[in-house]
């Protein structure tokens, strides 16, 4: 990170500061121990920031790694919507040209080069080998592990001449026994949170980041990994659906046995259900 580094393009989420419609009851009750409404209207902002993130919730939001009371989403730099930001550029520069519009696919071209290089200087830090959230409060990275940080090896929002930094974050994640778990990728390793998104869940969407980021590798352990994962995936999901008879939201991958998931704020959703 430079030292002078200022946000100067979508880094950071920020909504209206109200409860969620959707989860009145709980975001009410959250905040009944706040008294100052300036403080009150902030902690509804990090809430809203943190759904409208994905991610609701994690200890990836929590100042504290804890508690959701600590909750300050509006103060993360987020990783993977940004490494988003920088792939819908890429692929809107590329449609663009497919279309016959040169120039508009040029211009895109040209702004997503000029991300992908700030994305490098905001979000990669060299001797925690990979891409971490960036907190505008301690003015720091968070480089605990969260699955978040293989969206810039799915989105390839790196120069290509840097793939040791895709290699450096397969050997940090090694390390980490990130590729150890029966049923696949954990979201977190925050083994003290009880937050959805957080350890022993893994989700889909995170699994299949992982997989492919590491598929589209030119390393044949890193190919080979993601075959290893894609694997593991599929049949812990398909053992639980033997089991239950139904496809869930999330999984807790650390089980000898895969089974669903938990935390958060409500029951495990079902996504399929026979019978």
């Amino acid at each position: 990170m430079r030292s002078d580094w200022k946000p100067n393009a979508p880094f950071v989420i920020l909504i209206i500061a109200l409860f969620r419609p959707e989860s009145y009851r709980e975001d009410v009750l959250s905040a009944q121990n706040i008294t100052d409404e300036n403080k009150r209207r902030l902690f509804f902002s990090d809430l809203g920031s943190a759904a409208e993130s994905g991610w609701d919730f994690s200890a990836r939001w929590f100042a504290d790694n804890v508690s959701l009371t600590s909750i300050e989403t509006t103060n993360i730099v987020p990783v993977d919507l940004n490494a988003f930001m920088c792939y819908n550029m890429h692929i809107l520069g590329n449609l663009h040209r497919v279309v016959g519009n040169e120039n508009k696919g040029t211009a895109w071209i040209s702004q997503y080069i000029k991300f992908r290089d700030q994305f490098q200087k905001v979000f990669y830090v060299d001797n925690a080998k990979g891409w971490y959230d960036y907190n505008l409060r301690t003015q720091r990275h968070n480089t605990e592990f969260y699955a978040s940080m293989a969206a810039p090896l799915f989105t390839q929002c790196y120069e290509p001449l840097s793939l040791l930094k895709a290699d450096d974050l397969y050997n940090k994640l090694e390390e980490l026994g990130v590729f150890n778990y029966i049923g696949g990728i954990p979201s977190s390793l925050q083994f003290g949170s009880t937050q959805q998104w957080d350890f022993p869940n893994g989700w889909s969407p995170l699994n299949h980041m992982m997989i492919e980021g590491l598929r589209k590798s030119d390393d044949p352990r890193m190919q080979q990994k993601a075959f290893i994962l894609a694997q593991k995936w599929v049949l812990a999901n398909l053992h639980v659906f033997e089991n239950d008879q139904a496809m869930w939201e999330k999984y807790d991958v650390s089980s000898a046995k895969p089974r669903l998931g938990g935390g958060g704020e409500y029951n495990v959703q079902v996504r399929h259900h026979i019978g």
